[in-house]
């Protein structure tokens, strides 16, 4: 009978520490979103220029980032457009910024996440994670207009699928980690 208590016990806890890193994820998203205009942050008038150059006003970029994070933005810009059409496009650019940047933050929390279950124990990793929402590097690549955001995003998964690699040594693993690694 305590042995079923304690199983209870784990599994409360580890849903318990789940909530409150998806609550702290969310807080932290709506006030960033809130306190916070993307437009202000720095070199955003120079990337700007993907948005021209995806939308067809200028026919090159002329800049040395890649495309799939701008891409990214620029398709989100396009839905949020579509479905709020009331708002101006600096309300719609700053939304869709924060909202892209706050997905690719909680895709990196899960790859980093799924990298330490092997370690550690599920609610001390989502405790950790929930901190991490709040730490001042978490802050910068969440309010910024800038790619670095994606090298945090791919990093866990890329430790993740080397991991694999290195226990099953099968191609899907190495086709994974080779794919994250060729993105970063």
């Amino acid at each position: 009978m305590f042995k079923i208590y304690l199983l209870i016990a784990k599994q409360y806890q580890n849903l318990l520490s789940k909530f409150f890193f998806y609550l702290c994820f969310y807080v932290s998203s709506i006030t960033f979103y809130l306190t916070y205009s993307v437009l202000d942050s720095p070199d955003f008038a120079k990337y700007y220029r993907y948005f021209e150059y995806y939308s067809g006003s200028i026919s090159s970029v002329n800049l040395e980032q890649g495309h799939i994070y701008f891409f990214l933005n620029y398709l989100i810009v396009l839905l949020i457009s579509n479905v709020y059409d009331w708002y101006s496009l600096n309300e719609v650019i700053n939304l869709s910024v924060h909202t892209a940047n706050s997905i690719i933050f909680l895709f990196g929390c899960l790859g980093l996440k799924k990298y330490l279950s092997k370690k550690y124990e599920t609610k001390n990793i989502y405790l950790v994670l929930a901190i991490l929402c709040f730490l001042p590097p978490a802050f910068e690549l969440r309010m910024t207009f800038k790619p670095e955001i994606l090298a945090f995003a791919l990093l866990g998964w890329l430790f993740y699928y080397l991991k694999e690699f290195n226990i099953k040594k099968d191609a899907k693993s190495f086709l994974k980690f080779s794919i994250i690694f060729a993105l970063l």
